[in-house]
């Protein structure tokens, strides 16, 4: 099988692989004993209507040109859009596996259906992201988070996937890069 990038896993919806938060003092699972109570991102989160100006401003500042904001415009139609909502969901697939939802998506229109992948919680407010297809698709994703009540902070760390061509990678990480553009609030 081909390993496909972002931008061709997402042609029929918009979407891409991501997850984040953590609660100030939260309890660890070892006091617990259960894991689920241990998550402090389990749910769903949501982004206000982010300006289109305010995801090109994160990117830029994250060091991606001009040029890579219009490919990630470009590439999911939202040249003529004001704004984007981000949304992200956290949940348990039925055997227990942390799983992801992502979606992003013009606010003017309808949610589309999303993407989806398991997720790790990791030491220091981090997580990773992998492929829900490990035989098409070997990527890696590293966010950080930060969660205050109610209100969840991404920022993306790293990206892998030995299957694309450092360009697809590129646009892979400017994909996974705008959702971190906006706080998201717990649904």
């Amino acid at each position: 099988m081909r390993v496909r990038s972002c931008r061709q896993r997402l042609a029929s919806y918009i979407v891409a692989p991501l997850a984040a938060s953590v609660v100030f003092g939260a309890t660890s699972a070892a006091a617990t004993g259960s894991p689920a109570a241990a998550d402090p991102l389990k749910g769903s989160w949501e982004t206000r209507a982010v300006p289109v100006s305010l995801v090109r401003t994160a990117l830029l500042r994250a060091h991606y040109t001009d040029a890579d904001v219009t490919t990630f415009l470009t590439a999911f139609h939202f040249t003529k859009s004001k704004n984007l909502r981000f949304a992200v969901k956290f949940y348990r697939e039925p055997s227990g596996e942390p799983f992801v939802l992502q979606r992003f998506f013009d606010a003017s229109k309808p949610t589309p259906d999303g993407d989806h992948g398991p997720y790790k919680l990791m030491p220091n407010h981090r997580f990773s992201v992998t492929s829900a297809d490990p035989s098409v698709n070997k990527y890696r994703y590293v966010f950080s988070y930060q969660r205050s009540g109610i209100q969840l902070k991404l920022h993306f760390v790293s990206g892998t996937n030995p299957g694309l061509s450092a360009k697809d990678l590129r646009f892979d990480k400017v994909v996974q890069t705008a959702f971190t553009a906006s706080s998201y609030t717990r649904r």
